[in-house]
């Protein structure tokens, strides 16, 4: 697929995956974001050090984590029905290096 320049972006499902990713389009002689922009489903460390930095969905692991577990807690100690309980949290993007080409093409068409 990328060898045939069908795609203009991917986005990755983890951290992992996008640093393999990335590997590959780089490897494979295209540049990053000039020919593929690149987003990573999660705000690793890996991803902001890398080169070209790669933009990422923050998707709060640590608020999901401490619901988790207030949720928990109060499912055991009798504070919450039984039904099922749902919540939002509003995931954002974080733009870096593996997408400026395409950002500033959005902005400039607007």
């Amino acid at each position: 697929m990328i060898h045939s320049k069908e795609i203009d972006a991917l986005v990755t499902s983890d951290e992992l995956s996008t640093i393999l990713t990335a590997r590959h389009i780089i490897t494979s002689g295209y540049a990053i974001p000039e020919d593929v922009a690149l987003i990573g489903f999660t705000n690793g460390k890996m991803l902001e050090t890398f080169i070209p930095s790669i933009s990422s969905i923050d998707q709060k692991a640590k608020e999901q984590g401490e619901i988790a577990v207030q949720t928990a807690i109060d499912r055991i100690e009798d504070r919450l029905p039984e039904e099922f309980l749902e919540f939002t949290l509003q995931a954002n993007i974080i733009h870096r290096e593996s997408t400026e080409i395409q950002i500033a093409e959005l902005t400039s068409e607007i």
